[in-house]
């Protein structure tokens, strides 16, 4: 899911691809549009269910049949897509490696860490993981990319 990029010879950048970053920025808005504009027409199939929990909501929207009922849910579904789309894009991990440092980037928070403060780089399950020289663990952080795009950064750059 992500795409290692050189943005100079010196520092590799493992982060979303553009491809991958519209794909993320566009596909909740429209699932987002489409779920909204059905809802009403969703919420009275549902609300024929006896089992299904939240009747009354659901007979509310269905009871409805007003054309501006599926314009005000299409919009609402629209930005709900748009939010979870930003949380998406914000709570993606980018990693920048050079030959002398360590920068993960993750919600607003970036982590620095020289390589002479790193012994050693891992992947645990779908997690990366940096360890101190005494064997504590600097940060864990889950990525999104292939474990092989992240050790060839690594490896590139020299690290243990």
């Amino acid at each position: 899911m992500f795409k290692s990029q050189q943005s100079n010879k010196h520092m590799t950048v493992i982060g979303l691809a553009p491809v991958e970053r519209v794909l993320v920025m566009l596909t909740p808005p429209v699932l987002g549009m489409i779920l909204g504009y059905f809802l009403p027409s969703i919420a009275d199939w549902v609300a024929g269910l006896p089992w299904f929990p939240l009747q009354g909501p659901l007979q509310l929207v269905a009871s409805f049949d007003e054309k501006w009922v599926a314009i005000v849910t299409t919009f609402l579904g629209l930005i709900a897509g748009v939010w979870l789309s930003a949380v998406a894009i914000k709570e993606s991990l980018v990693i920048a490696v050079s030959d002398d440092e360590v920068t993960m980037k993750i919600n607003d928070g970036t982590q620095r860490y020289s390589k002479s403060e790193i012994a050693s780089v891992f992947i645990d399950g779908k997690e990366l993981v940096l360890l101190g020289n005494t064997g504590q663990e600097l940060a864990r952080e889950a990525y999104e990319s292939t474990p092989a795009t992240i050790a060839d950064a690594f490896v590139k750059h020299r690290y243990p």
